[in-house]
């Protein structure tokens, strides 16, 4: 038997999820080990900790997916599996070394980017650049005569959050209207994080008739800030790798292949340019009074909270984790004590539910948490459920795109295997595309499709029957009553956001065409009737979707 590294079958799937949830003590020690090595190994010290190499990489194809994948192997070698596909060169190259009598050959689909790491850099030096020439000294200065108390906000500034001349903030604004103590208002200034690489004039113009007040890092970085941040990571010596282990594997080859595909990481950028920005902040005397961060734990988080920590130590900053998803497989998601020593935590962390809370603290329990109202999901408390009553003359499969552009090609090559199925004649197939959704590089793979761009809700209530991938409405369909279906990777981590949150009854996952049909099928023959009842919905709305309630929502303030 040979086994196909990038394409696993269902059983391999599933015990790769289940290792992608066993392996993450391990893969915290890997990290501690590495970075035994490099603490005191550079003139900017401090900083290394921002590295994607400390990051707790758990993106779908990730880092630690890849030595997932050799934990994998080792199983499957105990069953006698000795024949492998991969398009991995430096994974392939780990699991010869270790078993001589293993056979791997390579794929073809490995592609070789001669000049990505030319093109990074290019993208990067002009995002640097339209940072810099978008300094604006008066506003610098508004600020810093104030002599006064701020409270700081994060926010984000990224292309598709901005249309028909409107700034949509998905993050925090809705903080200011349903805030009740008012008098601290006129203290807050949103702080966006630019994901944009172009000229920022015209955008700060649109979010300034959204966000009153702002204030950009830009505006007090100096010019060596940029210069640290855009060559941190390319003087990173990689050649100090040695002798790390995981689940038995040397593995030094792959970390130094990580080090090295991260050259020109933007997030370190971003981390470090943020870092720079308390710096600089304190050296103005700005005085802060509170900082509220969207906290994912991840390189950007981590940059603003240890510069935080080091030139605001006595400054609260609370990180709102105002989301759920799959946190089983999301090993950042749960802050570790090393973390907590290195600084890079909030002082407190938000979250939207109370189940979330036991959730984040299963590897520190001395961290502090509180629960806020979900804010974005409050319409799961506002149903209007008349709309259920309208008749369509086909049944309508709503399928809903994640952030993760893998996935949505994944699931538009399952769609457009059997969209010509004899029995899906009598349904309406729906596709419902996020707003990070290329939609240039999509069009000829969902020209056959409806594209769903109504009220979410509404969408998501005339439905028969949901079909989605990592994404949040998994749980949001689960909870109205709605059945649904996840369509797992075959090559990464499957994001499964109604793991160990209901029983696996209550859903269905997919990981090929062939399945989808035959489940598409199951749900038809019950008629689209939900077998959950109503009291387990609630259940888990009530614990992961706090409604919204005056003193829940004191405690972004208080």
């Amino acid at each position: 038997m040979t086994i196909n590294l990038d394409n696993l079958n269902v059983e391999n799937c599933e015990l790769l999820d289940s290792l992608c949830q066993k392996k993450q003590s391990s893969y915290a020690n890997l990290i501690k080990n590495i970075f035994d090595i490099y603490k005191s190994d550079h003139k900017n010290a401090d900083l290394n900790i921002l590295h994607p190499v400390f990051s707790k990489d758990d993106r779908v194809k990730g880092l630690f997916y890849r030595l997932c994948k050799l934990s994998l192997v080792k199983i499957l070698y105990k069953k006698n599996v000795k024949s492998f596909f991969t398009s991995d060169k430096v994974l392939a190259k780990i699991i010869k070394k270790k078993y001589k009598d293993v056979s791997i050959k390579l794929n073809k689909k490995n592609k070789i980017k001669i000049f990505s790491k030319t093109l990074n850099f290019a993208k990067n030096f002009f995002y640097i650049i339209n940072l810099f020439f978008a300094k604006n000294t008066k506003r610098k200065d508004e600020i810093i005569k104030r002599n006064e108390e701020i409270i700081i906000i994060e926010t984000f500034y990224s292309k598709n959050l901005f249309k028909n001349n409107q700034f949509n903030e998905q993050y925090h604004h809705s903080i200011i209207n349903k805030n009740t103590k008012s008098n601290l208002k006129k203290l807050i200034y949103f702080y966006p994080i630019i994901l944009i690489n172009a000229p920022l004039k015209k955008y700060i113009e649109i979010a300034k008739k959204k966000l009153e007040k702002q204030i950009f890092c830009f505006d007090f970085l100096h010019f060596k800030d940029y210069f640290v941040a855009l060559f941190f990571s390319s003087f990173f010596d990689k050649e100090k790798i040695r002798n790390i282990f995981f689940d038995h594997y040397q593995v030094d080859d792959l970390i130094k292949s990580f080090i090295n595909e991260n050259r020109q990481n933007r997030s370190t950028i971003i981390a470090i340019l943020n870092y720079y920005f308390f710096k600089r902040l304190k050296e103005q005397d700005i005085k802060i009074k509170l900082i509220i961060d969207w906290y994912e734990n991840q390189i950007i988080d981590k940059g603003f909270n240890l510069g935080k920590n080091k030139f605001y130590e006595k400054v609260k900053c609370k990180g709102h984790m105002g989301f759920v998803t799959d946190f089983g497989t999301s090993a950042r998601l749960k802050p570790s004590i090393f973390e907590q020593k290195q600084k890079l935590l909030p002082d407190e962390i938000l979250v939207c539910g109370p189940k979330i809370k036991k959730i984040i603290c299963q590897n520190n329990n001395s961290l502090k948490v509180k629960v806020v109202p979900a804010l974005r999901n409050q319409h799961l408390y506002e149903l209007n459920k008349v709309i259920l009553k309208k008749r369509k003359k086909k049944k309508e499969l709503l399928v809903i795109f994640s952030a993760d552009n893998d996935e949505t090609f994944k699931i538009l090559d399952i769609l457009n295997k059997i969209k010509n199925d004899k029995d899906l004649y009598q349904y309406s197939i729906k596709v419902r595309l996020h707003r990070q959704t290329p939609k240039s590089k999509i069009q000829d793979k969902i020209k056959d499709f409806i594209i769903d761009d109504k009220e979410f809700m509404s969408s998501l209530l005339i439905a028969d029957l949901v079909i989605v991938t990592g994404s949040t409405a998994a749980i949001e369909a689960y909870i109205i009553g709605k059945n649904v279906i996840i369509i797992g990777n075959t090559d990464g981590v499957t994001k499964n956001p109604l793991r160990d949150k209901t029983s696996k009854n209550a859903y269905r996952v997919c990981y090929n065409e062939f399945q989808l049909l035959n489940k598409i099928k199951y749900f038809e023959n019950l008629k689209f009737r939900s077998t959950i009842k109503q009291k387990n919905r609630q259940k888990i709305l009530k614990e992961f979707f706090t409604k919204m309630n005056k003193k829940k929502m004191d405690n972004f303030f208080n």
